[in-house]
C-alpha cells in the first residue's frame, strides 16, 4: 500500500478478510524522512541553528546504536 496512491490504505483486519497475509508500506518511511528533512533544513535556514528542533533529533550516540557501525566494521 502506498500512502497517497490509488488504492485505499486498509487496516490489517480488512486485508486479512480479503485474503492477504502480508502488508507492505514501501514508501511510508521515505515520506516521513522527507518531511523531517524539510523541517530541519527549514529550521536551519530560518533560525540559523538546529536548537529549536534539538529535542526532535536522535543523539549521535542513538544514531550509532540504530545504524550499528561497529557491526558493519566487524564484517
Amino acid at each position: 500500500m502506498v500512502e497517497g496512491g490509488r488504492t485505499p490504505i486498509l487496516p490489517p483486519e480488512d486485508l486479512h478478510r480479503r485474503g492477504f497475509d502480508l502488508m507492505v508500506h514501501p514508501v511510508a518511511a521515505i515520506l516521513a524522512e522527507a518531511r523531517a528533512i524539510e523541517h530541519v533544513l527549514n529550521t536551519i535556514c530560518y533560525e540559523g541553528t538546529t536548537e529549536p528542533v534539538a529535542g526532535e533529533l536522535y543523539s549521535f550516540e542513538r544514531l550509532n546504536e540504530f545504524v550499528g557501525p561497529d557491526a558493519h566494521r566487524a564484517r
